[in-house]
């Protein structure tokens, strides 16, 4: 006589919005310089649920954010700078101008450059990730 086994789901982890920004942001510049733009528009979102999520603490995401403009990945300190624009300016607009400098990847380089000059010429609405 056979067993019946139970297909029981395992429940799913939390979400952890720190790792999924991370992973996003990674995977949002290699698929864009492998030419995937469905891909990498797939993983930009991703990347903004995380930060709307993380954004919502108290000290606005703040702390998350400093840490990872010093991550290994440039992608990753180009975002977190990015978001980081109404929060610590001076900082941010340092990495950014920074990573347009010496970033390894051409992506990183010229979105960083585009988003310093765009922040000081007032037309970047660093916000419009939050709305709907």
């Amino acid at each position: 006589m056979r067993k019946k086994v139970i297909d029981v789901k395992q429940p799913e982890a939390p979400r952890d919005p720190e790792r999924e920004y991370v992973e996003a942001a990674i995977l949002h510049r290699q698929l864009l310089e492998m030419g995937d733009v469905k891909g990498s528009n797939a993983a930009h979102d991703r990347l903004i649920r995380a930060i709307r999520e993380i954004s919502n603490r108290p000290d606005l995401g703040r702390s998350f954010l400093l840490g990872t403009l010093r991550h290994t990945d440039e992608n990753v300190r180009f975002w977190s700078a990015g978001h980081l624009l109404p929060l610590e300016e001076k900082m941010a607009l340092a990495d950014l101008k920074s990573l347009a400098r010496d970033a390894k990847s051409s992506v990183v380089s010229l979105s960083a450059d585009v988003t310093a000059t765009e922040w000081r010429r007032g037309t970047l609405d660093i916000d419009w990730f939050m709305k709907e």
